[in-house]
């Protein structure tokens, strides 16, 4: 079961990853980032899934953990 504290909104992926409302659709559409998780009318995304797209292209910051 997925709790709502766990999801991230496009606008917070906005923001925290610093892209455009069509660059995070085409990652979805390239697969880059995951489907995201439909409530009502609104698209939400796993925050584990982010933290983990954010790792990756940032592997230093795994050692400063």
């Amino acid at each position: 079961m997925i709790i709502t504290s766990d999801l991230i909104t496009k606008k917070q992926i906005e923001q925290k990853l610093g892209l455009s409302h069509a660059t995070i659709w085409r990652w979805v559409k390239r697969g880059w980032l995951s489907q995201p998780i439909k409530i009502g009318f609104r698209s939400y995304w796993k925050l584990n899934d982010i933290e983990a797209l954010i790792l990756a292209q940032n592997p230093h910051l795994i050692e400063a953990q």
